[in-house]
């Protein structure tokens, strides 16, 4: 396949194109022969030190994954209090990064139960969380992935799961399907979007099933799957996989040419001293004062100047990990917003406009999941 292969509605190449960041294979073998030395000796074990290795490098590539995000498992074998083998799936458990994570942080749950469940029409998030932990070999592990069953139901030794940006790019594309086959032609099967948990694991694992010949998964809106019979062979899959989608995106985006507009420090420090009064000034909700950082590199300042800024800054976030940091949607501010000193009850009213907003989207909502949801703060 043509690595700028384009979508039968992929926008017409025009502008300033954005250099290719390639993501780099940092799989050493001195240092996982390193790391098998010093795992021990059972078929467990020696499955970890794989699984934590390549969890790591994954995660520590904040582009690939962010931070808190995606998932990785392994399956292997090991004994019960009886003395007897039983199968198990190493998955990563709730609380843990992929870039620091340790053998604990991936708890393993019996594999033969999660199996059974395949068979089921419908099954609540409740239910599944409770089926998880039960058959935990560690009632002290923490909670297993909400993804544990796609990992468990999906026929592969090592499983990963990246929310790589590329791949975030060409999930949330219109044509992204379309775009898919292209690059990757019957390597890789694409999953029409359904919220994460049983359903989700159901649906992706029977179109995999019906395409057993793929290396990897295109989740709309969501994300990427790649497996193999070794840890490697993921890794290498979602490094390479990942590139070419980097590559076609880098040829075929449209990065139009504006100038940034960058604020010195005083109009820096000015401005974020009257949005620390305009929060304080919001109400007893604010928890607590934040500690504000300024991202104005070039291509976020590029972003900023845009002449469509509010269509693209209110359609919705690349996935709904981005929603647990940023929410839905952004509080845009114009630059007379920032530059009129002293200005804290302007500021304090845009706050307040954009709180009771976000709390009418939630009330909108949430009347429509079928699990009940409670509103954090809208700051």
């Amino acid at each position: 396949m043509s690595r700028t292969a384009r979508g039968n509605n992929a926008p017409p190449r025009s502008g300033r194109f954005v250099e290719t960041k390639m993501f780099e294979n940092r799989w050493n073998d001195k240092e996982i022969r390193d790391r098998l030395a010093n795992a021990g000796d059972s078929e467990l074990q020696q499955d970890l030190a794989y699984r934590v290795y390549t969890s790591q490098l994954i995660g520590q590539v904040p582009d690939l994954v962010m931070h808190g995000g995606g998932n990785t498992s392994c399956k292997s074998v090991t004994t019960n209090i009886f003395g007897e083998a039983i199968d198990v799936l190493c998955v990563k458990g709730s609380g843990w990064d992929l870039g620091t994570i340790e053998a604990p942080g991936l708890p393993a749950v019996k594999l033969a139960p999660l199996l059974e469940l395949r068979s089921l029409d419908a099954l609540s998030d409740e239910e599944m969380v409770n089926v998880q932990r039960a058959n935990l070999l560690d009632s002290a592990s923490p909670n297993p992935s909400v993804e544990t069953l796609l990992h468990a139901f999906l026929p592969h030794k090592f499983v990963d799961h990246t929310h790589a940006t590329p791949f975030l790019a060409l999930a949330n594309l219109p044509h992204a399907g379309e775009v898919m086959a292209e690059l990757f032609g019957d390597s890789m099967v694409f999953v029409p979007y359904v919220m994460p948990g049983f359903q989700l694991a159901k649906f992706a694992a029977g179109i995999q099933a019906e395409a057993t010949e793929t290396t990897g998964m295109l989740l709309a809106k969501h994300g990427h799957f790649t497996w193999g019979d070794s840890a490697k062979a993921s890794y290498d899959r979602v490094i390479e996989q990942t590139n070419l989608v980097e590559d076609w995106l880098s040829q075929n985006r449209v990065s139009p040419v504006f100038r940034g507009h960058r604020l010195d420090a005083a109009s820096k420090g000015g401005f974020l001293g009257r949005l620390r009064g305009a929060l304080a000034a919001k109400g007893s909700d604010w928890p607590k004062m934040p500690v504000f950082d300024v991202i104005d590199d070039e291509a976020t300042l590029a972003f900023l100047e845009r002449n469509d800024l509010d269509e693209l800054a209110r359609s919705g976030v690349a996935t709904p990990d981005h929603v647990i940091r940023i929410k839905a949607h952004p509080m845009l501010l114009s630059r007379d917003d920032i530059e009129i000193d002293g200005d804290v009850d302007g500021l304090a009213k845009r706050i307040r406009d954009f709180s009771e907003t976000y709390s009418a989207y939630f009330e909108e909502f949430s009347k429509t999941a079928e699990q009940p949801k409670t509103m954090l703060s809208p700051l």
